[in-house]
């Protein structure tokens, strides 16, 4: 997505933001494991902004979205990291 961002491509834009609406999570992420931290949300949140990201058509909306996706990522990443230390 990044490089469909910043390149700009729409080809690569829309390959990222399908293969992330797609992608699999680990357990841990889909709260399977440890459903106490909470993150299950956070994947459903990024599947909705992968969702969007394939239907956005300015840069703007794209960056937005891009932007979204990241936070997101960061506090489950963040969420996980604690919990494994």
């Amino acid at each position: 997505m990044w490089e469909g961002l910043i390149g700009p491509s729409n080809d690569r834009w829309l390959e990222g933001a399908r293969l992330l609406s797609g992608a699999r999570w680990s357990i841990v992420a889909e709260g399977n494991v440890a459903p106490e931290l909470g993150v299950a949300d956070d994947v459903a949140r990024v599947r909705l902004y992968a969702s969007r990201a394939i239907v956005a058509k300015t840069q703007d909306d794209r960056a937005a979205t891009y932007g979204e996706i990241l936070g997101t990522c960061a506090r489950c990443h963040h969420a996980i990291r604690d919990r494994l230390k």
